[in-house]
């Protein structure tokens, strides 16, 4: 499956990106997130291959939570770059796929993307 096929939901809130030379801060500025990656709003381009580390922040009414995801920058377009997600421990994984699911149009169509995924 192409991996720009998958579902992707509107989504903002702060994101911080970092690498080896320096740390990224995009606040409430992504574009889409999905089970594959996200695509932060900013001027700021890093070169394309190039590996980094992301903290999402969910806040809710009475608490914080940040995913810690792997990723890769796979796109630049007008308006930012796009992030492919390589990695991620169980926790984010979860809140990822909650996030999703609970955002998108067709939550059983997220569910199939996941599960052929892991195939």
């Amino acid at each position: 499956m192409n991996q720009r096929q998958q579902t992707r939901v509107p989504f903002s809130t702060q994101v911080v990106l970092t690498t080896p030379e320096r740390e990224l801060t995009a606040p409430g500025d992504c574009r889409d997130i999905s089970m594959n990656g996200i695509f932060l709003r900013t001027d700021e381009r890093l070169p394309l291959g190039s590996p980094c580390r992301l903290a999402v922040c969910l806040s809710g009414s009475s608490s914080r939570l940040e995913l810690h995801l792997g990723g890769i920058v796979r796109r630049h377009d007008a308006d930012g770059m796009g992030i492919h997600f390589t990695d991620y421990d169980l926790d984010s994984y979860i809140h990822l796929r909650n996030l999703v699911r609970l955002n998108a149009a067709d939550s059983d169509l997220v569910d199939n993307e996941i599960h052929q995924g892991q195939h």
